[in-house]
């Protein structure tokens, strides 16, 4: 192969162009993603950039990726479910929308979403691709993607700026879902687990927590940040993934600073992954048993 060509995706006409035989576009060291395409083989299926760049080897101009796809390469925690879906793919009317095997093509009324790049990749913004996938998404997953958006320990966007995303979109598709999720998003969240886990609390009848927030005990001083936090009733639920155990420098971490809460008359409430993915409303029990102990009343 040409040194221009090894090693990244790149079309067939330009293989050919630069002379580069039909049978050795066909040997089995190359991988054929789209029609017109060729890619190093890989091992298993390709992750999203890989295929993001693949397409864009024979992308014409105008196009850029857009709903599930550009959030992805956002960064936001779209469902596996989609991992290794097609593409979407969009342009401006009065441009045809895509058409692929292996894409998903949409066609955008002209302002309908602001274009930039990741990766010198043509992509809409974060939010855009956020509203884009009202229709896709389940409110929960709306929310968690939000949550994302807003929160963790790098937010990329605030509270008010999704809202005024949301507001641009009135009477268009999927706005009320935008709408049911955009009440529900909070800054804060740190994991997927963690939205999840408040989502189930609120609609368990329980108040609504504050989330990763600094505690200090009686004396002032710090103890250590809580995930969900009721702090008037001294109550503090913890989300432990697999990480937790898996990592024995952190394990001991957690371990010190539940102590220090506890000894400062906390009560702690330790929720697993293996907890989320049995029977929830013992989740939902288990917090309100403490939050009663702790005085409150509903």
């Amino acid at each position: 192969m040409p040194s221009g060509l090894d090693g990244r995706a790149f079309s067939v006409r330009d293989a050919l162009d630069l002379g580069v035989s039909p049978g050795r576009l066909r040997r089995r060291d190359l991988a054929a993603p789209f029609h017109g395409v060729r890619m190093p083989a890989v091992v298993g299926s390709p992750d999203l950039w890989s295929r993001c760049r693949a397409y864009a080897a024979r992308m014409p101009r105008g196009q850029f990726y857009s709903h599930l796809t550009a959030a992805a390469m956002h960064g936001l925690p779209v469902p596996r479910r989609f991992d290794a879906g097609s593409l979407h793919v969009s342009t401006i009317s009065p441009a045809q929308s895509p058409r692929a095997a292996g894409i998903i093509g949409h066609r955008l009324s002209p302002g309908a979403a602001d274009i930039g790049s990741l990766r010198r990749l043509p992509v809409v913004s974060i939010l855009d691709a956020w509203c884009q996938c009202a229709t896709l998404l389940s409110i929960d997953e709306l929310v968690i993607t939000g949550d994302h958006i807003i929160g963790d320990r790098y937010p990329q966007k605030t509270g008010e700026q999704l809202w005024q995303a949301v507001e641009c979109r009135k009477g268009s598709r999927g706005v009320r879902s935008l709408v049911a999720a955009a009440e529900l998003i909070r800054p804060g969240s740190e994991s997927p687990k963690e939205t999840e886990l408040r989502l189930l609390l609120i609609r368990g009848g329980l108040p609504e927590p504050e989330l990763n927030v600094d505690v200090f005990g009686k004396s002032g001083r710090f103890i250590g940040r809580g995930d969900l936090v009721y702090r008037g009733h001294k109550v503090l639920v913890e989300y432990d993934g697999s990480q937790h155990a898996d990592d024995r420098r952190q394990f001991r971490r957690d371990v010190d600073r539940l102590e220090d809460f506890a000894a400062d008359d906390w009560r702690v409430v330790r929720v697993l992954k293996e907890h989320m993915n049995a029977d929830r409303a013992d989740i939902v029990t288990r917090v309100r048993n403490a939050l009663t102990s702790q005085g409150w009343r509903p």
